[in-house]
């Protein structure tokens, strides 16, 4: 350990350390685990408010001596209907899922710039960015302009030697309801089952990988199959008959 920290005071330290910001949410708190299943040092970080978060990930920046490999979770939110849409929800909503996650990417490809520490970005966002859904029309427009605008970055961080990837994640055994799941939601999937948080969680790990050293700017999906498919009709209202509530 005493090592180490020498290490890390001489700028020699070289370790495959990872910083997870948004530890408090399910996907976070998958990857925390997993990756400290297959030995990586995990740093974790989580806070509601954005400068909170940014504050956190540069005081443990400074405290680590750098990170090889920065986890961010974007938070889930509720459905809403575009008719009943109030100001205050758009704000709040266009705060937490775009310009937070876009302000924690730019600050750990600075930081990470300026110690050439960095070398993987993974941001862990939703399926629903993917493909349309009615009743998440909100969370899914930002989800997909946070993935795009990712996907420049992605261009402007690659001459730096690091390399930024979105995953796609869809519906898990944690975030389900009851209720979706007694109506037999998994089997309506192509899988014939609901994914878990740990899946989505094994493909962020195998992006931070050396292996992975020429993969950069890509959206990989983790719905299994979700998004490519589609939902069969269904009478539980999930489905595209769903919530008839939100156009009345």
């Amino acid at each position: 350990m005493q090592e180490m920290e020498l290490q890390k005071q001489s700028g020699q330290f070289t370790e495959k350390n990872i910083l997870v910001i948004g530890s408090n949410t399910g996907y976070g708190s998958a990857c925390t685990a997993e990756f400290r299943k297959k030995g990586y040092d995990v740093t974790e970080i989580s806070a509601e408010k954005e400068s909170d978060l940014i504050k956190q990930a540069e005081e443990r920046w400074e405290q680590e001596g750098g990170f090889y490999g920065v986890v961010i979770t974007v938070p889930g939110w509720k459905e809403s209907s575009f008719l009943k849409l109030e100001e205050a929800e758009l704000e709040e909503a266009y705060g937490l899922l775009f310009r937070q996650p876009l302000c924690l990417i730019q600050s750990a490809a600075l930081l990470g710039s300026a110690d050439g520490r960095l070398k993987s970005i993974v941001l862990l966002s939703d399926a629903d960015g993917i493909r349309a859904s009615r009743t998440d029309f909100l969370a899914g427009s930002l989800h997909a302009s946070l993935n795009r605008a990712a996907q420049s970055f992605a261009l402007q961080l690659a001459p730096k030697g690091i390399r930024l990837n979105m995953i796609a994640a869809g519906m898990t055994e944690e975030s389900v309801t009851p209720g979706m799941a007694e109506a037999g939601l998994g089997k309506r999937l192509p899988f014939g089952r609901v994914g878990s948080a740990a899946e989505a969680a094994g493909l962020a790990e195998m992006l931070m990988q050396d292996g992975a050293a020429w993969v950069t700017g890509n959206i990989w999906t983790a719905d299994g199959g979700y998004s490519l498919a589609g939902m069969p009709e269904n009478d539980f209202g999930y489905g595209w008959d769903v919530h008839k509530k939100f156009n009345e």
